[in-house]
């Protein structure tokens, strides 16, 4: 009897040809949604993956020969509607599950080269002074987007460490279009408020960073706030902001 069981769970289901098809279509993208979501890690990307495993799925459940022979319009209507709901339904999974970018801002550095280009290509006048990619001898890279939500502002800030050499470089390019920040030593507070200080930068060295805002907003609720690069010589650390 196990034997007969056995052999019968081999046997081939013959199946309904055009169903099968897109049961298998929908797996093959489940599978390239999860590779993406693998190289760029974000809750709407893993969402999308999901929602095409699911309906790749219930669509599959329906491509046996035998579900149409039992039911052929109720079969047809099933697929049908995964077929005509599956973009509006991706489409309400990104909007629901991008705001939650807040909780994941950490991006790859491997997705710094591309999103840059985007990022200068949409604004070069605000991004111009990001560097193009991530000299190849950096250690410790943090690279995060905080995306602006319900009128939050945007954040977004490249640091690394590097050498000397390289922070004295980078500084020259722009020593013309410096705008000054006054450190208050007093109460240890700089004069401009700049996100990623108080995120990266211990309380406690402070007074070490030296910051060099290449734009800066009169008005505090003007958007852009400030833009530029903050430096930790004794560290070694250059950061890029935009707030």
């Amino acid at each position: 009897m196990i034997f007969q069981m056995m052999k019968k769970n081999k046997e081939k289901k013959p199946y309904h040809k055009a169903t099968y098809i897109f049961a298998v279509l929908l797996f093959v993208l489940a599978a390239v949604a999860f590779v993406h979501w693998m190289i760029r890690p974000r809750p709407a990307h893993l969402g999308v993956a999901v929602v095409l495993l699911f309906c790749g799925w219930r669509v599959y459940r329906q491509s046996p020969l035998e579900v149409y022979e039992k039911d052929p319009k109720k079969a047809d209507k099933s697929v049908r509607g995964y077929m005509l709901g599956l973009l509006p339904l991706l489409w309400m999974v990104v909007v629901f599950l991008s705001p939650l970018e807040l909780a994941f801002p950490t991006h790859m550095p491997w997705e710094y080269k591309w999103e840059v280009k985007a990022m200068k290509e949409t604004a070069p006048d605000r991004y111009y002074y990001f560097p193009d990619e991530i000299p190849k001898g950096a250690k410790s890279i943090v690279w995060k987007q905080y995306p602006g939500y319900l009128q939050g502002k945007a954040f977004k800030y490249l640091m690394f460490c590097a050498g000397d050499a390289y922070i004295q470089a980078e500084l020259e390019k722009y020593e013309d279009d410096v705008v000054p920040a006054v450190y208050d030593a007093e109460n240890k507070a700089w004069d401009v408020s700049v996100y990623p200080l108080h995120q990266e930068i211990a309380p406690e060295r402070l007074d070490k960073v030296e910051i060099y805002l290449l734009y800066r907003a009169e008005n505090p609720e003007e958007y852009p706030a400030a833009y530029g690069l903050m430096v930790d010589r004794e560290k070694g650390i250059i950061c890029y902001f935009y707030e």
